[in-house]
């Protein structure tokens, strides 16, 4: 008997998107697959389509809730789940036909907890043009196609400057991860949730296919398209606070490559903070950079910047020396 796939697919005032999302999800060449929808809360025409869908698909299962944001309506999703494999989907982006049966057929003749697998990413109304972000969207070469330690793909994939944190480009064993959960609230959940699903238990066995089977839309009103405010802030913050918790549990090349991801992490916010507040950024959230750097053992990988955005005047005085006495 095949194996059963739960597609967890959140949803959230995505309309004219909905549909071919869904259709995507039925039209896979496998045919044991659950369709977990979960309507967080949408108040266009999305909770109509996803109710007539259900009407005519039997595999699909809907809930309804109020809106608690992505994080939350993924994880109602995993409580309805009884597949033996787990995949996200996001509703205004699509999986190609064979998602599903490249991924499962690789899963079983290697015997594997967890398969990654590419994406192709596209612009809404323009699919012509380029996003610059084929590279980004597509896993390491040189490191498809062979099994490996998930810590120590981790491992590797920070090294080569290409770790995708996406949650919609892999598929894992859902009795061997029935406690994960994406953290509620915030943004950047990915971060998180992939981290951990590969750190959790650093044996689990992985392939990372070359295959684009996720298509990913870009879109000027998506999450993660906005200018980046506040909230982007607090959410790699939490990104980070959690990863800290992990660092006692590791050793060796796996504590350093985690606490690398984490100063990469930092490194971003010291990008963002200046849009958000200019130059003056409060003190509280200069010390809790300075706390999150220091009292984990971190340091900077960009030290001017951080130089420059948290002790700004010590900066100036920095450069004024140099150019005085060097």
């Amino acid at each position: 008997m095949q194996n059963k796939v739960s597609i967890i697919i959140p949803v959230y005032n995505v309309e004219n998107y909905l549909e071919e999302c869904l259709l995507s999800a039925i039209n896979q060449d496998y045919e044991n697959i659950e369709i977990i929808v979960v309507d967080d809360g949408s108040t266009d025409s999305s909770a109509k389509i996803v109710e007539r869908f259900k009407s005519d698909y039997p595999q699909i299962k809907t809930i309804r809730t109020k809106n608690q944001g992505l994080s939350a309506a993924r994880n109602e999703g995993l409580e309805l789940a009884t597949g033996d494999y787990v995949l996200f989907l996001d509703s205004d982006d699509w999986f190609v036909s064979n998602a599903v049966s490249a991924c499962v057929d690789v899963i079983i003749k290697n015997n594997l907890d967890i398969v990654l697998f590419g994406a192709q990413p596209f612009v809404d109304a323009a699919p012509e043009q380029e996003t610059g972000l084929d590279g980004f969207y597509g896993r390491p070469p040189q490191l498809n196609s062979q099994v490996f330690a998930s810590s120590d793909y981790f491992i590797e994939a920070l090294a080569l400057n290409h770790y995708v944190v996406q949650a919609c480009m892999y598929m894992y064993s859902r009795s061997k991860y029935s406690a994960l959960r994406f953290y509620p609230g915030m943004l950047h959940e990915d971060n998180l949730f992939t981290t951990q699903l590969l750190l959790n238990d650093v044996n689990a066995r992985l392939i990372c296919l070359p295959d684009r089977l996720f298509q990913r839309r870009f879109r000027a009103d998506s999450i993660m398209t906005q200018n980046k405010q506040q909230r982007h802030v607090d959410g790699y913050f939490t990104v980070i606070h959690e990863l800290i918790k992990l660092l006692p549990l590791h050793q060796g090349n796996t504590k350093k490559a985690t606490k690398y991801f984490i100063t990469k992490l930092l490194d971003e916010i010291l990008v963002i903070l200046n849009p958000v507040y200019g130059w003056h950024i409060p003190i509280k959230a200069r010390a809790k950079m300075l706390s999150s750097y220091f009292n984990s053992g971190l340091f900077p990988s960009y030290l001017k910047l951080f130089v420059k955005i948290l002790v700004p005047g010590t900066f100036g005085l920095w450069t004024r020396l140099k150019g005085k006495y060097l």
